[in-house]
């Protein structure tokens, strides 16, 4: 059985839909999608790692919830495709992303 993160193509058999890279999401923010689900950010370039300081993810609720560069170094795998899975919304919360 093959590892449902180990490629793109697997990820789609799955359902996985709407592969948008982040540079364009971040030259049009018009494009993250304006639903809810389970999103992932992936690598696919696996020699393209850079951790910048300070991060770009902004405060929630209050909080800082940038990791020091030393923690995410640490902690990365190397040869991971999937670097975060998130969700948003819910029965309760109709947030997106």
């Amino acid at each position: 059985m093959s590892n449902i993160f180990e490629d793109i193509e697997n990820l789609k058999a799955y359902g996985f839909e709407g592969f948008i890279p982040i540079k364009q999401l971040w030259n049009n923010q018009s494009a993250v999608p304006q639903e809810q689900g389970v999103y992932l950010v992936l690598n696919t370039r696996q020699n393209d790692i850079n951790f910048i300081n300070p991060g770009v993810g902004g405060f929630f609720q209050g909080r800082n919830p940038n990791v020091p560069i030393d923690v995410l170094r640490e902690k990365f795998i190397d040869d991971a495709i999937v670097l975060y899975i998130g969700k948003a919304g819910g029965i309760n919360n109709r947030a997106t992303l």
